[in-house]
């Protein structure tokens, strides 16, 4: 009895030390433990023209132009910094972004992006992965595995749709779609811009 004591005890130990470790591993990711509000903000806003959906009469030529500053404004005000990692060796910076989608439910989507900066601005533009639609605490608790994952360099495929089975964690890519790093956008695998799919208004729609 005394053994089984002590073992019952190291074992609390042991689950109390992972948890810990699990909670500080996403207080360590949190963007609010590495960026002001202000620098949230202003980072949010350079990079609304590639994660953002086009205004109505923008086109990617376009986009960039000053009359559609008030449309990315709303846009970049819908959108929230989760998870923030900066690379202590190669400066390359990982953020996970989500905002809500539309739905009958309460519902969010996030996108998980990796950019790289230069004295002349944005020098690298990476997509790698936007979520399916899902509760806020469903979306949390998947957003930090797979921004754990991708900081840590390693591969997400057995998180996208077409090897998940019914667990729901990456919408794009997948076998059909790629982010294209040259034009920042996503793409076909034809290589046709896919508009719809930054419109939500296709497959996301199961998810209402």
């Amino acid at each position: 009895m005394k053994y089984l004591k002590i073992a019952l005890i190291f074992l609390s130990l042991c689950i109390f030390t992972i948890s810990c470790e699990n909670i500080s591993k996403t207080e360590n990711y949190s963007a609010d433990h590495h960026l002001t509000v202000n620098e949230q903000q202003q980072l949010l806003w350079d990079l609304v023209r590639f994660y953002g959906r086009l205004p109505a009469k923008a086109t990617h030529e376009t986009k960039f132009s000053t009359e559609f500053d008030e449309d990315y404004k709303i846009t970049a005000d819908l959108h929230h910094i989760d998870f923030y990692f900066i690379h202590p060796e190669t400066n390359a910076e990982f953020l996970l972004l989500s905002r809500p989608a539309r739905s009958l439910y309460e519902r969010r989507v996030a996108i998980g992006i990796e950019i790289n900066r230069n004295e002349n601005g944005l020098a690298y533009y990476h997509e790698h992965f936007r979520t399916w639609r899902m509760a806020p605490d469903e979306l949390l608790e998947k957003s930090n595995i797979l921004f754990s994952r991708l900081v840590q360099g390693k591969s997400l495929e057995e998180f996208y749709p077409q090897h998940s089975g019914t667990e729901e964690f990456i919408e794009f890519p997948n076998q059909d779609t790629y982010f294209d790093t040259e034009s920042r956008t996503w793409r076909a695998v034809s290589g046709s811009p896919l508009e719809e799919l930054l419109n939500n208004t296709s497959k996301t729609d199961r998810n209402s």
